[in-house]
């Protein structure tokens, strides 16, 4: 049987999705948000001032992340392949630099351990890059022959410069990430303003929030699934899982969810309605098929939810994350703004009292023995995180459609938390009227590369994604 991340899922799926669209166009636009809605939805509580209205990620080629490595060296995009790197050497570990479109970071080595038929421990990355961009960051790889790796075919991703060495790549293990983004503006921009504006931000810095895509696209809810992880409470974290609507996803998956509501218990009619979109739902399948297999187990909620291991940390990490955004937003309001503030899951009773009112507030206490039955949820040694982020400027210039602009970032922090502080941004459906469709090569505009064998390669891909872009 095709697992979730298997891309004939994927497709099987768009055919019953054209067929809806044409019974129920309203059902796949979703309606539009009030300004701000979604920042206050992640805990991002501060006024911002007028900015002028920015679209965000129209086109993966919008929005391209190219990770920075502990050694300075930026995984590019669009790089000629090369046969050696000076640090290369033997051993039984495969590295490779991994690009990406469309696909999450972990939904990308799931198709790849699969392909390789390896366990999915044995491909390790440093951190999760977009999945609505085209990204680019170095993978390790265990337990694959050379001309296995080589000879991958995968839809959505490529792997070059695959070498041997030593070690593996591990979470965290980066510098940071380089971004060159497309925003698409209302009208022009006033060349001059704007090129204040982003000298004030590289300057002074910016809050370093939490961004959109730390919570979970298109729902924005895995922060209030790790609050139920925190409280203990599986069932409660099921349902809300499977059935909570939210006006960020379409309205035609919010019906199914509000139709299958009635159906908690009923596994098999469950499984029955979510496998109508067996992409859409493929976590929400994976852990019905646990739940029928455990039933009558008082303990089936818990093991269901362990198999899904990378989403159920994300979930965890959601919460800390948005404890931490409503901190930042309140210490701003009071103009006190520290140099770091602590994270919720690492060790330390300072750590614990920073954010006592908060966890008294959602009903947490013990929140470490309610974690303790899913162990591969790492909770760390008293990191800390940065308040404050300055953007490293790389260029910039002002389009007829928009703006283009590159630079970097250390990593935990988020390019949209950036642009947040110089645009009102939008993204997602619907896609505002004054949006232009022109494609425009970012790396091109700013003379540090091209884009056209990145086209030629994910070709198929992005006519896919400009489709669903057309048919809004």
């Amino acid at each position: 049987m095709a697992s979730y991340a298997d891309d004939a899922i994927w497709q099987r799926e768009q055919v019953v999705l054209a067929k809806e669209r044409e019974k129920d166009p309203a059902g796949f636009v979703a309606p539009p948000k009030e300004a701000g809605a979604l920042l206050q939805r992640i805990g991002i509580e501060i006024e911002l001032p007028d900015r002028p209205k920015g679209y965000i990620k129209f086109s993966p080629l919008d929005f391209l992340v190219e990770e920075i490595l502990p050694n300075g060296e930026v995984v590019q995009i669009d790089a000629d392949p090369y046969l050696e790197r000076e640090e290369a050497m033997l051993g039984s570990t495969l590295y490779a630099d991994l690009i990406k479109i469309g696909i999450s970071t972990i939904d990308a080595t799931v198709r790849i351990a699969e392909a390789l038929h390896i366990d999915l421990k044995s491909v390790g990355y440093a951190g999760i890059k977009d999945a609505s961009a085209i990204t680019a960051q170095r993978i390790s790889i265990r337990g694959a022959s050379l001309d296995a790796v080589q000879s991958l075919s995968i839809p959505n991703l490529m792997l070059r410069n695959i070498q041997s060495g030593k070690g593996a790549v591990t979470v965290g293990s980066l510098q940071g990430n380089r971004f060159t983004l497309f925003i698409r503006t209302e009208g022009e921009l006033p060349a001059s303003r704007f090129a204040g504006e982003v000298r004030r931000i590289e300057r002074s810095g910016v809050l370093n929030f939490y961004g959109p895509q730390r919570f979970g696209v298109p729902r924005f809810l895995s922060h209030v699934f790790g609050k139920f992880l925190l409280q203990g409470d599986h069932v409660g974290l099921l349902k809300t899982y499977f059935f909570e609507e939210s006006p960020f996803e379409w309205p035609y998956a919010g019906r199914l969810r509000r139709e299958a509501r009635p159906l908690f218990g009923n596994w098999k009619k469950l499984e029955e309605t979510f496998s109508i979109l067996p992409y859409t739902f493929r976590f929400e399948l994976e852990l019905i098929r646990v739940l029928m297999e455990y039933a009558g187990d008082r303990y089936a909620a818990g093991r269901a939810i362990s198999v899904l291991p990378k989403q159920v940390d994300l979930w965890a990490r959601a919460y800390a994350s948005y404890l931490a955004n409503r901190s930042l937003s309140q210490l701003s309001v009071r103009g006190s703004v520290p140099e770091t503030i602590p994270m919720l899951l690492e060790l330390g009773d300072k750590n614990r009292a920073f954010y006592e009112h908060f966890l008294q507030e959602d009903g947490i206490g013990n929140f470490v023995e309610a974690l303790r039955p899913f162990r591969f949820i790492h909770i760390g040694n008293a990191r800390e995180l940065l308040a404050l982020i300055r953007p490293k400027i790389h260029g910039f210039k002002v389009v007829p459609e928009g703006a283009v602009i590159s630079f970097d970032l250390p990593k935990a922090a988020y390019a949209t938390t950036a642009l947040m502080f110089l645009f009102e941004s939008f993204s997602g459906m619907p896609v505002p009227d004054w949006v232009a469709r022109t494609e425009i090569d970012t790396k091109e505009v700013l003379g540090t590369g091209s884009l056209a064998s990145i086209k030629s390669r994910f070709k198929n891909e992005l006519q896919q994604m400009a489709e669903v872009k057309s048919e809004d």
